[in-house]
């Protein structure tokens, strides 16, 4: 993947990452996305990340490949004291970035027809789970490029 995957698991999940990243993630509701920053402890930038909440005490943090490394050892470290679990999830999770105005479309041609209205129906910075296939996927709508 072109991209690192975290998971932040536990009763203490939303209460690390408003201690660990720019905002607050506490009010996030499930199926929701929202854009932040990993800062040092001067304020300079470590990684720009999309955090989305999976459940009520499960989060997933998507960081840029390049700074994996250091977004999981920042995360670790500031989780200490709280009642969450840090999980590299990077080596066994697949992410595909569909972008552009035919992307609705080409994702149309292989989801399921029960999953399709859902996939109409997703707002801007959320995900939902549906199945390509036999293979469950999340599927969000949080793209900003270009």
């Amino acid at each position: 993947s072109h991209m690192g995957e975290i998971d932040i698991i536990g009763p203490g999940a939303a209460a690390v990452l408003d201690y660990a990243l720019v905002g607050t993630f506490t009010p996030v509701t499930v199926g929701r996305a929202k854009y932040s920053l990993l800062c040092d402890a001067n304020g300079g930038i470590l990684d720009d990340l999309i955090v989305y909440r999976l459940a009520e005490d499960h989060f997933l943090v998507v960081a840029n490949a390049a700074n994996t490394a250091t977004v999981l050892r920042e995360f670790i470290s500031r989780s200490q004291g709280f009642d969450a679990a840090v999980v590299d999830r990077s080596s066994t999770t697949a992410l595909i970035a569909l972008q552009g105005p035919m992307a609705e479309g080409i994702l149309s041609t292989v989801l399921s027809g029960a999953d399709r209205p859902l996939m109409h129906e997703l707002r801007y910075y959320a995900a939902i789970r549906v199945s390509i296939g036999s293979i469950p996927v999340l599927l969000a709508r949080t793209g900003y490029t270009g």
